[in-house]
Protein backbone atom coordinates (compact mmCIF):
# COMPACT_ATOMS: atom_id res chain seq x y z
CA UNK A 1 0.00 0.00 0.00
CA UNK A 2 1.28 3.76 -0.84
CA UNK A 3 2.49 5.58 2.21
CA UNK A 4 1.31 9.42 2.67
CA UNK A 5 3.84 10.90 0.37
CA UNK A 6 3.54 8.72 -2.34
CA UNK A 7 0.97 8.68 -5.16
CA UNK A 8 1.18 6.00 -7.98
CA UNK A 9 -0.56 7.14 -11.41
CA UNK A 10 -2.02 4.46 -13.39
CA UNK A 11 -2.60 5.80 -16.49
CA UNK A 12 -5.83 4.20 -18.84
CA UNK A 13 -3.40 2.18 -21.40
CA UNK A 14 -4.66 2.18 -24.80
CA UNK A 15 -6.99 -0.87 -26.07
CA UNK A 16 -5.22 -3.22 -28.10
CA UNK A 17 -7.72 -3.75 -31.00
CA UNK A 18 -7.01 -6.36 -34.00
CA UNK A 19 -4.36 -8.27 -34.66
CA UNK A 20 -3.00 -7.68 -31.34
CA UNK A 21 -5.36 -9.21 -29.43
CA UNK A 22 -5.82 -12.52 -31.60
CA UNK A 23 -2.09 -13.19 -30.33
CA UNK A 24 -3.66 -14.28 -27.31
CA UNK A 25 -5.41 -17.21 -28.80
CA UNK A 26 -2.46 -17.82 -32.18
CA UNK A 27 0.45 -18.10 -29.17
CA UNK A 28 -0.56 -21.27 -27.45
CA UNK A 29 -2.17 -22.52 -30.70
CA UNK A 30 1.30 -21.90 -32.41
CA UNK A 31 3.26 -23.28 -28.86
CA UNK A 32 0.69 -26.50 -29.50
CA UNK A 33 1.58 -27.43 -32.64
CA UNK A 34 5.60 -27.00 -32.04
CA UNK A 35 5.21 -28.93 -29.58
CA UNK A 36 3.16 -31.84 -31.21
CA UNK A 37 6.07 -32.48 -33.76
CA UNK A 38 8.53 -32.95 -30.38
CA UNK A 39 6.23 -34.66 -27.82
CA UNK A 40 3.05 -35.44 -29.30
CA UNK A 41 1.76 -35.95 -25.52
CA UNK A 42 2.68 -32.63 -24.02
CA UNK A 43 0.36 -30.60 -26.52
CA UNK A 44 -2.19 -29.79 -24.75
CA UNK A 45 -0.04 -29.27 -21.55
CA UNK A 46 1.96 -27.12 -23.51
CA UNK A 47 -0.41 -24.81 -24.91
CA UNK A 48 -2.48 -24.40 -21.01
CA UNK A 49 1.52 -23.51 -20.10
CA UNK A 50 1.28 -20.78 -23.05
CA UNK A 51 -1.95 -19.37 -21.67
CA UNK A 52 -0.83 -18.69 -18.38
CA UNK A 53 2.11 -17.14 -19.04
CA UNK A 54 0.78 -15.03 -21.34
CA UNK A 55 -2.00 -14.06 -18.74
CA UNK A 56 0.78 -13.75 -15.98
CA UNK A 57 2.81 -11.14 -18.60
CA UNK A 58 -0.14 -9.27 -19.05
CA UNK A 59 -1.07 -8.75 -15.49
CA UNK A 60 2.60 -7.96 -14.55
CA UNK A 61 2.13 -5.12 -16.86
CA UNK A 62 -1.22 -3.56 -15.83
CA UNK A 63 0.56 -3.67 -12.53
CA UNK A 64 3.22 -0.46 -13.06
CA UNK A 65 2.76 2.46 -12.72
CA UNK A 66 3.00 4.84 -15.37
CA UNK A 67 4.66 7.54 -12.66
CA UNK A 68 5.36 7.82 -8.94
CA UNK A 69 5.15 10.93 -7.02
CA UNK A 70 7.17 10.75 -4.10
CA UNK A 71 7.41 14.26 -1.89
CA UNK A 72 10.49 13.87 0.62
CA UNK A 73 10.50 16.77 3.08
CA UNK A 74 9.13 19.78 0.80
CA UNK A 75 10.75 18.21 -2.34
CA UNK A 76 8.64 16.72 -5.46
CA UNK A 77 9.95 13.49 -7.24
CA UNK A 78 8.22 12.37 -10.06
CA UNK A 79 9.74 9.01 -11.44
CA UNK A 80 8.26 7.08 -14.83
CA UNK A 81 7.65 3.89 -14.93
CA UNK A 82 11.44 2.96 -16.67
CA UNK A 83 12.61 4.54 -13.12
CA UNK A 84 13.61 7.36 -14.76
CA UNK A 85 13.21 10.62 -13.00
CA UNK A 86 11.14 13.14 -14.75
CA UNK A 87 10.90 16.19 -12.42
CA UNK A 88 12.91 17.18 -9.08
CA UNK A 89 11.68 19.91 -7.33
CA UNK A 90 10.52 21.55 -4.65
CA UNK A 91 6.71 21.96 -4.66
CA UNK A 92 7.03 26.00 -4.71
CA UNK A 93 8.60 25.62 -7.75
CA UNK A 94 6.00 22.99 -9.38
CA UNK A 95 3.92 25.84 -10.84
CA UNK A 96 0.76 24.04 -12.16
CA UNK A 97 -0.68 20.68 -13.22
CA UNK A 98 -2.30 20.86 -16.56
CA UNK A 99 -4.20 18.52 -18.65
CA UNK A 100 -3.30 18.46 -22.38
CA UNK A 101 -6.28 18.24 -24.54
CA UNK A 102 -6.57 17.18 -28.18
CA UNK A 103 -9.36 16.28 -30.24
CA UNK A 104 -9.45 13.42 -32.92
CA UNK A 105 -12.09 13.03 -35.51
CA UNK A 106 -11.97 10.01 -37.14
CA UNK A 107 -13.12 9.40 -40.56
CA UNK A 108 -15.59 6.73 -41.01
CA UNK A 109 -16.12 5.41 -44.90
CA UNK A 110 -19.10 4.51 -46.71
CA UNK A 111 -20.53 0.56 -45.66
CA UNK A 112 -21.99 0.94 -49.35
CA UNK A 113 -18.73 0.52 -50.89
CA UNK A 114 -18.34 -3.16 -48.73
CA UNK A 115 -14.48 -1.97 -47.44
CA UNK A 116 -13.40 -1.13 -50.74
CA UNK A 117 -13.28 3.23 -50.92
CA UNK A 118 -13.01 3.57 -54.77
CA UNK A 119 -16.04 1.75 -55.16
CA UNK A 120 -17.94 3.25 -52.63
CA UNK A 121 -20.52 5.70 -54.44
CA UNK A 122 -21.54 7.19 -50.85
CA UNK A 123 -18.81 9.55 -49.55
CA UNK A 124 -17.65 8.49 -46.11
CA UNK A 125 -17.90 11.01 -43.19
CA UNK A 126 -16.04 12.50 -40.77
CA UNK A 127 -17.03 10.85 -37.01
CA UNK A 128 -18.26 12.07 -33.46
CA UNK A 129 -14.97 13.92 -31.86
CA UNK A 130 -13.60 12.35 -29.45
CA UNK A 131 -11.40 14.15 -26.26
CA UNK A 132 -8.13 12.47 -25.67
CA UNK A 133 -5.94 14.03 -23.08
CA UNK A 134 -2.67 13.84 -21.27
CA UNK A 135 -1.86 15.58 -17.63
CA UNK A 136 1.67 18.09 -17.15
CA UNK A 137 3.25 19.16 -14.80
CA UNK A 138 4.21 22.86 -15.37
CA UNK A 139 7.42 24.70 -13.62
CA UNK A 140 9.03 27.73 -14.66
CA UNK A 141 11.07 26.29 -16.89
CA UNK A 142 9.47 23.46 -18.67
CA UNK A 143 6.35 21.59 -19.02
CA UNK A 144 6.70 17.84 -18.47
CA UNK A 145 4.07 15.14 -19.54
CA UNK A 146 3.11 12.31 -17.72
CA UNK A 147 3.53 10.04 -20.28
CA UNK A 148 4.29 10.05 -23.96
CA UNK A 149 0.90 8.85 -24.86
CA UNK A 150 -3.20 10.42 -24.75
CA UNK A 151 -5.49 8.39 -22.54
CA UNK A 152 -9.66 8.98 -22.72
CA UNK A 153 -9.91 12.29 -21.03
CA UNK A 154 -12.46 11.06 -18.50
CA UNK A 155 -9.35 8.85 -16.68
CA UNK A 156 -7.07 11.90 -17.36
CA UNK A 157 -9.49 14.02 -15.37
CA UNK A 158 -10.22 11.62 -13.05
CA UNK A 159 -5.91 11.38 -12.28
CA UNK A 160 -5.60 14.73 -12.93
CA UNK A 161 -7.92 15.72 -9.67
CA UNK A 162 -6.19 12.85 -7.61
CA UNK A 163 -2.90 14.42 -8.48
CA UNK A 164 -3.72 17.69 -7.36
CA UNK A 165 -5.48 16.97 -4.33
CA UNK A 166 -2.10 14.89 -3.12
CA UNK A 167 -0.14 17.20 -4.06
CA UNK A 168 -2.78 20.13 -1.95
CA UNK A 169 -2.08 17.44 0.92
CA UNK A 170 1.27 17.44 1.03
CA UNK A 171 1.45 21.37 1.17
CA UNK A 172 1.85 22.48 -2.71
CA UNK A 173 -0.44 25.30 -4.01
CA UNK A 174 -0.95 26.76 -7.29
CA UNK A 175 0.87 29.57 -8.38
CA UNK A 176 -2.09 30.92 -9.10
CA UNK A 177 -3.32 30.59 -5.64
CA UNK A 178 -0.21 32.14 -4.04
CA UNK A 179 -0.30 35.07 -2.24
CA UNK A 180 -4.18 34.99 -2.01
CA UNK A 181 -5.39 34.79 1.64
CA UNK A 182 -8.27 32.15 2.65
Amino acid sequence: MESPGVLEYFPEQARHQGSAIAWYFVAPVLVALCVAFIKPKWTVPSAVLAVIVLWFYSRRRRKLPGATFTIESSNLIVVDAAGHELLSVTLDELEEVTLDTKTIERYQESVSSGGIPEVGFVPGRVGMAIDNSRIELVTAKDVIPLTDFFTSSIDATDWFSKIRRFLRQNGWTPVGERGKSS
